[in-house]
């Protein structure tokens, strides 16, 4: 236990991926690789794939759902992380991360650009 943040533990993982993202939907933990695909771990030490997808970079949980950003435009969203439906903003927008407070979820990336859903209806845990 470190109740100030200064003692972290090195885990060795049989993932090959490198790790880019990682986020909390108040359940269990989810990481994106570099390969763009999910993980998935209830408890930090035990990892597994969830799913595949072809531009994530980052993912974030909120509102009942989950959304991962990536590539020029595309964020992934879905209520299960078994059905992913893309999403395209369009334009020359690369996206490299994305977060959720407020009831809105916004992503960030280059040129300088700041993107952001509507508000969303929370549906129970992210």
């Amino acid at each position: 236990s470190s109740p100030d943040g200064k003692v972290w533990k090195i885990h060795t993982y049989e993932i090959e991926d490198a790790l880019l993202r990682i986020c909390w939907d108040g359940q269990c933990w989810w990481a994106v690789g570099q390969s763009r695909s999910l993980y998935r771990s209830d408890d930090s030490k035990l990892w597994q794939e969830a799913a595949s997808l072809t531009k994530a970079r980052a993912i974030t949980s909120g509102g009942g759902l989950k959304v991962a950003a990536g590539g020029f435009g595309n964020l992934d969203v879905s209520r299960d992380t078994k059905v992913w439906g893309n999403h395209s903003i369009g334009g020359q927008v690369l996206l490299f991360d994305v977060a959720y407070g407020a009831n809105r979820f916004v992503a960030v990336g280059h040129p300088g650009a700041i993107v952001y859903s509507d508000p969303v209806n929370p549906s129970g845990p992210g």
